[in-house]
């Protein structure tokens, strides 16, 4: 949560289930030599970062007490399935045509593993292997390769990575425009928060300080729909361009719409120092960027539409696999669209 990837990265996830509890332990104990310390963030111990996760149905695997597994948030508990038509997963995104074993209880632990290269990426990859190999109470349930392509772009063809949070404590710097440093209680447990509270935490405290909740989402990503939208609702490739930029809030090369409200400017986008450096106080309105723009809901800054802006944080990191859609006409169905993973680091304060 404190770093960012490498550019260009790849990455695997791999999903497990724990069908002994004593073999479960036994992993978590050897991991604990593994996952990544935030005690010394910028100097890493291993070429990979590599970092681990429990849902419910894995704490309950672990023969966590009752006890404990009750101090965890309701929503936690209840998991994704249980709340799909809350977060709006109905009809062709409803639990049933999820692909397996999403939202059948069976994954436990989830191990993700992320380098800047390859080479990187099999040192740590295998270790991770080896720590869950040789349990025999252990099945591998799922595993998910990806990556970032050499140009850095997103599967709609955006600049990825441009700009996250900067934690108190970290010693990360914040580059222009990403204001103050905000409190790490927005996103780690057993931290104080912007209200200067401690958000609720399970207990026992070894259970949540330093910890996070996490969702792990596998979406299927329909560029060509995306493309044919554009394609249908504009006269040229220009106005095309411009309607993308309205719905995103940035040109494709990153450079923000507020800065370049007419064209795309890759330099701009390509100018760490400037292409997040903007608020939106110059548009009230949204006439220039609309509200409803991804980059402007995503990261509201000045606007005072969602009220207090430096409270309920959530880190959001898209990954891509699958192959890419070729050129810029709206896709036919021969064509396959890339995918993406959506990997949302939430605030220790649940949603509700």
């Amino acid at each position: 949560m404190l770093r960012n990837r490498p550019s260009p990265y790849v990455g695997t996830y791999i999903l497990l289930r724990v069908d002994d509890p004593s073999a479960g332990r036994e992993l978590m104990g050897r991991l604990a030599e593994l996952v990544d310390s935030a005690a010394n963030w910028w100097q890493p111990d291993l070429p990979a970062l590599l970092n681990a996760g429990l849902t419910y149905r894995g704490l309950e695997a672990l023969q966590v007490s009752p006890a404990a597994l009750n101090t965890f948030p309701e929503e936690f508990r209840q998991g994704m399935a249980a709340r799909a038509e809350f977060i709006g997963d109905t009809e062709e995104s409803a639990p049933a045509r999820w692909e397996p074993p999403f939202g059948t209880g069976q994954v436990h632990v989830v191990l993700s593993l992320l380098a800047a290269d390859q080479e990187s990426l099999a040192v740590v990859l295998e270790r991770a292997r080896k720590a869950h190999a040789q349990l025999p109470g252990l099945q591998v349930v799922h595993r998910q390769d990806f990556y970032q392509l050499s140009t850095g772009r997103t599967s709609f063809g955006y600049k990825d990575g441009i700009g996250n949070p900067t934690i108190e404590g970290s010693g990360a710097e914040s580059p222009p425009g990403d204001g103050s440093v905000l409190k790490a209680g927005e996103f780690v447990l057993g931290y104080r928060d912007e209200t200067g509270n401690l958000p609720p935490m399970p207990q026992p405290a070894e259970l949540g300080r330093n910890g996070t909740f996490v969702a792990w989402r596998k979406l299927h990503t329909r560029v060509a729909a995306f493309r044919r939208y554009l394609h249908d609702n504009s006269g040229n490739p220009e106005e095309e361009s411009l309607l993308a930029a309205k719905i995103v809030g940035r040109w494709q090369s990153g450079a923000p719409l507020i800065l370049a409200p007419e064209h795309d400017d890759p330099a701009l986008g390509a100018d760490d120092q400037r292409n997040n450096d903007f608020r939106y106080e110059s548009d009230p309105r949204g006439t220039i960027c609309p509200h409803g723009a991804h980059a402007r809901r995503a990261n509201p800054r000045d606007s005072e539409i969602i009220g207090d802006i430096r409270l309920h944080h959530m880190i959001r990191r898209g990954t891509n696999y699958g192959p890419p859609l070729s050129g810029r006409h709206p896709g036919r169905r021969r064509r396959r669209p890339w995918h993406r993973l959506r990997l949302h680091r939430l605030a220790p304060r649940p949603a509700v």
